[in-house]
C-alpha cells in the first residue's frame, strides 16, 4: 500500500486538495486554517449544523429573551457555587503551580492565605473591550491539593490583589469567570480545533483510500473542516469583525482581535512575561492528559483522569494495532512518510518523517487526533456548556474592574444588559452546546480490510465501554445515549459543533 505511483483515482478528491495554508488573520501566531473546503463537505455541513444554525438563529431569540428575563437581577456567584465552577468543570484545566513572585505577591498582603496554585488569564489584557465593556487580566490563586480540596485564596484583577473579606471580592469572581470562559472559548478549546485541520485535510489529499491510515482517521474527520472554516472566516461567526450585528454574538471584541487569544493558545505569549501560564502547543504533548506533577504537565485531577482513561486504555492500544500492522507490511511505508513530513511542517510538535517509523511515535500521533476530536473536544463542550451556566460566563460585563480592595459589591444591573444576557443564550444553543450527529464514537466503524484490523475495532467498542462504566472514574460526558433525547450529548465522532 505505499507504491508512490498510484492513480489519483485512489485518492479521495483526486489529489486535488483540501491542503492547509496560513491564517489570513494572523499567520504567524494561529494554526493553519483549511480555506478551501470540498463542495460535497460544505453540502454536508450545509444540510446537518447548517440547518441547525440557521434554525435557532431564527427561533431561539424568543426563548433567550425569557431566560435572560429570568436572570435580570444576578449579580454573582456565591463562593460555594464560584469554588464548584473552578474545580468541579472543564476549568480544572486551568490549574498551574505558584511561583516566588505569586508568592511575594500574596505574602505582601499580609492578611491573605498562602496558595500553592494558580489560574492564570492575564492574556486578558490583549482584549480591546467593544465600547460600554470592559474585560481585565486577572490571576487565581488557590491552595489544598488537586486530589482533595482547593479554596479560592485570592484574585488579582489587574493589578489590585482581593481576597474573601474584600468589599470587592464579588466583582473581582465576576472577572475571574469572565477570563476563565474566554481562555476556554478562545486560548485552550481553539487548540483542539485547527491543528487537527491539518490532519483531517492532509489525510484526505495525501493518504490512498485504501490505506489503514485513512480507513481509521477518515470516520473522525466528517463536518469539521466545514465547520471550522465556518467559525474562521464566515459572516455566521461570532469570530467575524461584524458579529456585534447579529444577536447570536455574545462577545466583549471584535473578531480580528479576540483572535490574538487563538494565537497565546497555539504559539504561545513571551515567558519572561507571562511564566509558564501560555506554552506553545505541542501535538504530541496533548494538554489535557495527565502526565504528572511537572510544569508542563496536567496535573492529576477527577478531569485529566477521565480523560487520560480514555486515551490510554482504548484510544492508545487501538491505534498501536493498527500503526503496528501498516510498519509490518512496509517499515518505510511512503504515504506515511510523507503524512508526517506535510504535517510536520503545518502543525506545530507534530513528528517529522523519520521519528514517524520509531518508537511508536504512529502510534502516538494516530491515537492523540482520535481522541482529541472525541472525547476531549466534546467533553470540553459538555462541560462548559451544561455545567457553568450562561449568567456565569459573564461574557460581557458592564461594570468597571475594581481599583481597589474596598470597591462596593456587585449590584443588580451592573454586571451586564439584558440585550447582553438574550445574546448569550442565543450563543448557548447554537455553539457552546454538544449537539452530536450519529454515528457518535460508540457507533463509529472502520473500513479496514484487514481481518486482524477488524477484530481489533470490536476491541476497541469493548475497551471504551470499559472506561464510561469504571466506577472509579468521574464520567463527564456520556458514551451511550440512556434516552433517544440524549443522544446530541453523547461523545461525538468528530468535530462537529
Amino acid at each position: 500500500m505505499s507504491d508512490p505511483s498510484l492513480h489519483p483515482d485512489q485518492f479521495l478528491y483526486g489529489r486535488k486538495g483540501p491542503w492547509p495554508q496560513p491564517s489570513p488573520s494572523h499567520p504567524l501566531r494561529e494554526a493553519y486554517e483549511v480555506l478551501n473546503i470540498p463542495p460535497i463537505e460544505t453540502l454536508m455541513w450545509n444540510a446537518t449544523i447548517g440547518q441547525r444554525l440557521m434554525r435557532d438563529e431564527a427561533s431561539f431569540a424568543p426563548q433567550a429573551a425569557m431566560k435572560a428575563l429570568a436572570n435580570h437581577n444576578y449579580t454573582t456567584p456565591d463562593d460555594e457555587e464560584f469554588a464548584r465552577i473552578l474545580f468541579k468543570t472543564a476549568y480544572i484545566r486551568y490549574l498551574k503551580p505558584t511561583g516566588a513572585a505569586d508568592q511575594a505577591l500574596l505574602a505582601r498582603r499580609g492578611d491573605a492565605a498562602p496558595a500553592a496554585w494558580r489560574y492564570d488569564f492575564r492574556a486578558m489584557e490583549l482584549v480591546e473591550p467593544l465600547p460600554g465593556m470592559f474585560c481585565a487580566p486577572t490571576v487565581v490563586y488557590i491552595a489544598g491539593s488537586p486530589s482533595g480540596n482547593l479554596k479560592c485564596a485570592a484574585i488579582k484583577v489587574g493589578d489590585v490583589l482581593v481576597i474573601p473579606s474584600d468589599p470587592a471580592w464579588g466583582l473581582a469572581k465576576v472577572y475571574a469567570l469572565q477570563g476563565a470562559a474566554y481562555h476556554m472559548l478562545f486560548v485552550v478549546h481553539p487548540t483542539q480545533h485547527f491543528p487537527m485541520d491539518s490532519v483531517n485535510a492532509i489525510t484526505k489529499t495525501a493518504v490512498p483510500r485504501a490505506h489503514p491510515l485513512f480507513q481509521l482517521l477518515y470516520p473522525h474527520t466528517a463536518y469539521t473542516l466545514a465547520l471550522d472554516n465556518t467559525v474562521l472566516e464566515s459572516d455566521y461567526s461570532v469570530v467575524n469583525d461584524n458579529a456585534a450585528g447579529a444577536w447570536f454574538d455574545p462577545l466583549t471584541g471584535n473578531g480580528y482581535n479576540l483572535k490574538l487569544l487563538f494565537g497565546a493558545g497555539y504559539t504561545g505569549l513571551p515567558s519572561d512575561r507571562y511564566g509558564d501560564a501560555y506554552p506553545a502547543y505541542d501535538y504530541m504533548r496533548p494538554a489535557l492528559l495527565c502526565m504528572g506533577n511537572v510544569p508542563s504537565g496536567v496535573y492529576d485531577t477527577d478531569y485529566s483522569r477521565w480523560l487520560t482513561a480514555y486515551f490510554e486504555r482504548a484510544f492508545l492500544p487501538f491505534c498501536k494495532v493498527v500503526a503496528k500492522s501498516i510498519l509490518k507490511a512496509d517499515p518505510n511505508d511512503t504515504y506515511v512518510v510523507r503524512w508526517a513530513r506535510y504535517l510536520h511542517s503545518c502543525v506545530m510538535g507534530f513528528p517529522d518523517e523519520k521519528q514517524i517509523l520509531t518508537k511508536n511515535y504512529l502510534a502516538y500521533a494516530l491515537a492523540i487526533y482520535l481522541w482529541d476530536v472525541t472525547v476531549a473536544h466534546g467533553a470540553d463542550h459538555h462541560s462548559f456548556a451544561c455545567t457553568v451556566s450562561v449568567v456565569n460566563k459573564f461574557l460581557r460585563i458592564r461594570r468597571a474592574p475594581p481599583t481597589s480592595p474596598a470597591d462596593g459589591p456587585v449590584l443588580p444591573g451592573q454586571v451586564f444588559t439584558g440585550d447582553d444576557q438574550l445574546r448569550a443564550e442565543v450563543a448557548q444553543q447554537m455553539f457552546f452546546l454538544p449537539w452530536t450527529l450519529p454515528p457518535n464514537l460508540d457507533q463509529t466503524y472502520y473500513a479496514f480490510t484487514d481481518p486482524l484490523l477488524l477484530q481489533e475495532q470490536m476491541q476497541f467498542h469493548v475497551n471504551l465501554s470499559a472506561v464510561a462504566s469504571d466506577p472509579s472514574l468521574v464520567q463527564f460526558m456520556p458514551l451511550k445515549a440512556s434516552t433517544p433525547e440524549g443522544y446530541a450529548l453523547t461523545i461525538p465522532a468528530s468535530i462537529q459543533y
